[in-house]
């Protein structure tokens, strides 16, 4: 076992666009505690009535199930924020579940989430709002937008944000180092059988150049390219292998 900071993850690159259709990145933050992530504000050119903050601060491996979770907390927060800022909640929508396409693979898992729409009011004005959160490489992503169009209801603010998570988040490239990537020791092979708890073998015509044991490589050639093949399948095989970490 080793701490989820600082052990796990040791170290994360973020690198997002600057520009995502008529929306603009102007400011990023860098949060104090490494738990918070960092945040960048993406506005329109010339109007400085809406504007989105997305943040990103590490997650780590979740089910469908814990993201919900995560996601109605957020919510809570939302609440809790507005109710102490003296805001009046109108209406608050459905969390609805989103799997966003980032890859033509056809294999290509999506990235989950839920996005929410949502309309305070606070002195009379009517503050539309929405907020989004995913699951993307270990980390949390989420949005939120504010709007002073009093005119516009909880589901056409969700629709919006949806529509820029959807082509924010193909674009974003995540990275992150440390213990998530356990690599598997590879071994010398002596003999040509490959025992009975072998989880895979890979063989070339007659000739066994290898195989997978729960806990190790076993490589007649250790070096090869073909051992490294063979270690980045059990890796997957014995659940090492951690979506957006790297060696």
């Amino acid at each position: 076992r080793v701490p989820f900071l600082g052990g796990f993850l040791q170290e994360s690159r973020i690198v997002y666009p600057l520009q995502v259709g008529q929306w603009e990145a102007t400011a990023e933050k860098r949060y104090d505690h490494p738990e918070l992530g960092v945040s960048v504000r993406y506005v329109q050119s010339g109007n400085s009535d809406a504007w989105i903050d997305v943040y990103f601060y590490p997650a780590g491996v979740l089910s469908d199930e814990q993201l919900e979770a995560v996601a109605r907390s957020e919510l809570d927060g939302v609440r809790n924020a507005a109710a102490q800022r003296g805001v009046v909640e109108s209406r608050i929508g459905e969390l609805s579940p989103v799997a966003l396409t980032v890859s033509q693979e056809p294999d290509a898992e999506p990235v989950k989430g839920h996005v929410v729409g949502m309309v305070f009011t606070q002195d009379g004005q009517r503050i539309p709002s929405a907020m989004a959160i995913v699951l993307d490489r270990l980390y949390f992503i989420k949005g939120r937008y504010s709007v002073k169009d009093a005119s516009m209801e909880e589901a056409g603010v969700r629709l919006q944000l949806q529509g820029f998570f959807a082509d924010l988040v193909p674009r974003l490239q995540i990275v992150s180092r440390g213990g998530c990537w356990s690599e598997m020791p590879i071994q010398q092979m002596a003999g040509d059988v490959a025992p009975a708890e072998a989880l895979m073998t890979m063989s070339d015509e007659d000739r066994l150049n290898g195989y997978v044991l729960p806990d190790h490589i076993v490589a007649r050639d250790p070096d090869s390219d073909e051992a490294k093949a063979l270690m980045l399948m059990g890796m997957v095989a014995t659940e090492r292998l951690f979506p957006g970490c790297v060696p």
